[in-house]
């Protein structure tokens, strides 16, 4: 081969300018963007736990000490989801929130087939969930609330989207195990409100499998935030309907009025928050920490409602209760992944005594001194009843809420009847009656003058706690305040309740017939109220015929006959006799006006 034949062309080839020329980016004017500021992962835990928290919180205090005259949980939770819908809308027009949502193939035969039937069992489990608050505590439905992951796999297997592993239900046995022993030991357990829980559980698990069978693609992905903005619109039709023939018919402005509508409306708020939240929790962080988190919400919720609305928490309850979470954690993260995580905490806890011991001292001293606070607060009220009100009267007063869970006293509560003004001030919520029949009926008139506020029932209330105070009342007596010839007409028809006993009174030689509803009766009271056609009613029974004290008139004996109020007054000149142990002239000890006691003044 020549030298010719070995020499290459160096010479640049002509290019066409009419050729498309890709854009050229300078790498020395080129700069990175810089990242948007974002907080600490622990902002984002915090925030959604206290948004969750708050939401239920909020919830149970506008169903349950909110006054409502009559319950709407159907309402609350259609206002709810129209708020939602509300909002959703304006961040999808107006704010770039929810553009993932354009990835997501919605056309209206999937909206049909898929959305709306997911929105119905939707909306059952929020009505079902919102219908427990109105009878269970906080804690207790908490608890329960545990046995979601059970559900869950137990309607994979129904319908056939898994098949049966029973390797996995070994592992969330435990959560069963420990939720049936928290339920042993619930003491305000509630059948109905139970079923409630149980039959909202269900229809959340079917949601979430038919989510899992009818939006399985990868193209349906959606995060909580774009799963509301399809499922409110339908949820808040459903729910709007049902609200149309069950509470609306009944329901008045005035209700809503009585919780107020800026309350209502911060209500909703809060409860979108927690959507919002819950995207940037997933976002910054993981699925993992969405899972512990959820875990260290449930406890401090169920410490909120011991201190907040003083549901009792048994120490039955929470060693069910602990088993349950020991259950969901590791039903969640499994035996490897909690190895892992357990191996990876030894060692932070290790370095952390290395590089910081003045920390890890103090947070070992703080868990020390919270687990002593739970035993003795868990023992405290059973074993030394009285040093534990004093003890969390006390706390109470520092915190500024009269509300704690062992405090025994009422906010006051002022009401008029007729044209006599009551004040219910303090009550004490142990009654000072032993009998178990009248410990029954402060537990069902409690649960009355919550529930609907009536004035009635509250004065029942309070003299049912301070039964000492109730002396006796004669039949004379009733008919001379409610059956003589001035009142009969105006109290014709009424039953007189009386929270003490009735006695008879044999200078009356004709009763007239009368419906007497009392504590007790002597044997010739009852005879002759019976006799002259009138009836004996128990003071239960008047909750069931009366729940609001309608067409009832309230009577008692003599509120300050007893010895006690012979020697108490607002002090000189109000001619009450002093409470001595003897009286007369020999034993008489200071010196006064007598020549026998020092001098005469």
């Amino acid at each position: 081969m020549s030298s010719e034949e070995k020499a290459r062309s160096s010479v640049d080839a002509a290019r066409d300018t009419a050729l498309p020329v890709l854009p050229t980016v300078n790498p020395d004017a080129q700069k990175s963007a810089p990242e948007p500021p974002s907080f600490h992962p622990a902002v984002y835990i915090a925030t959604w736990i206290t948004l969750s928290s708050s939401t239920i919180v909020f919830n149970k205090y506008i169903l349950d000490t909110a006054k409502f005259p009559t319950d709407f949980p159907i309402f609350l939770t259609t206002w709810h989801l129209i708020f939602a819908t509300v909002m959703t809308q304006f961040l999808a027009r107006f704010t770039t929130i929810l553009d993932s949502r354009k990835k997501v193939p919605m056309t209206g035969r999937v909206y049909l087939r898929a959305i709306v039937p997911i929105g119905i069992f939707f909306s059952m489990s929020l009505i079902c969930g919102n219908q427990a608050y109105l009878y269970l505590s906080v804690a207790f439905i908490q608890m329960l609330k545990a046995t979601m992951p059970v559900a869950v796999l137990l309607t994979t297997w129904g319908l056939g989207v898994a098949p049966v592993n029973l390797k996995t239900l070994g592992n969330v046995s435990f959560i069963v195990i420990g939720v049936v022993i928290a339920s042993m030991g619930e003491i305000q357990f509630v059948m109905i409100g139970f079923l409630f829980q149980c039959a909202g559980i269900v229809f959340e698990a079917i949601r979430l499998v038919m989510v899992q069978r009818l939006l399985s693609g990868a193209d349906f992905k959606m995060d909580p935030l774009v799963s509301l903005y399809y499922y409110a619109p339908a949820c808040a039709v459903i729910n709007g309907v049902i609200l149309l023939f069950t509470e609306l018919p009944v329901m008045t402005m005035a209700d809503v009025d009585r919780v107020g509508l800026f309350t209502l409306l911060a209500n909703a708020s809060v409860a979108f928050l927690l959507n919002v939240s819950v995207v940037f929790l997933i976002g910054k962080t993981s699925s993992l920490v969405l899972t512990l988190s959820g875990v260290l919400k449930d406890i401090l919720l169920v410490f909120a409602s011991m201190f907040l609305f003083k549901d009792p928490v048994t120490p039955l309850q929470a060693f069910g209760y602990a088993i349950a979470l020991g259950g969901l954690v590791y039903y969640k993260l499994g035996g490897e992944k909690l190895k892992e995580y357990l191996g990876q905490g030894s060692m932070k806890w290790q370095e952390l005594g290395h590089t910081r011991p003045v920390l890890r001292k103090l947070m070992i001293f703080t868990a020390v001194v919270m687990s002593m606070f739970f035993i003795l607060g868990s023992l405290g009220p059973r074993y030394a009843p009285d040093s534990t009100n004093q003890v969390y009267n006390g706390i109470g007063k520092l915190i500024g809420d009269k509300a704690s869970r062992w405090e025994l006293t009422s906010t006051a509560t002022m009401f008029e009847t007729g044209t006599a003004r009551i004040e219910i001030d303090e009550y004490t919520e142990v009654p000072k009656s032993t009998n178990p029949y009248v410990k029954l009926l402060v537990r069902l008139y409690k649960f009355l003058a919550r529930r609907t506020d009536a004035p009635f029932n509250k004065t029942v209330l309070r003299r049912l706690m301070m039964s000492k105070t109730n002396l006796a009342v004669s039949l004379s007596k009733i008919v001379a305040t409610a059956a003589n010839k001035h009142s009969a007409k105006t109290h014709e028809g009424k039953t007189i309740v009386i929270v003490g006993t009735v006695t008879d009174d044999n200078r009356m030689l004709e009763v007239p017939k009368l419906s007497i509803a009392a504590l007790r009766f002597t044997a010739s009271a009852r005879a002759r109220v019976e006799k002259s056609g009138g009836e004996c009613l128990t003071i239960d029974e008047v909750a069931t015929r009366f729940p609001t004290g309608s067409n009832t008139l309230l009577l008692r004996g003599p509120k300050n006959s007893r010895e006690a109020f012979k020697h108490f007054g607002f002090g000189p000149h109000s001619h009450k006799k002093p409470y001595v142990e003897s009286k007369g002239r020999k034993f008489e000890r200071a010196r006064g006006r007598r020549r026998s006691r020092g001098f005469k003044v």
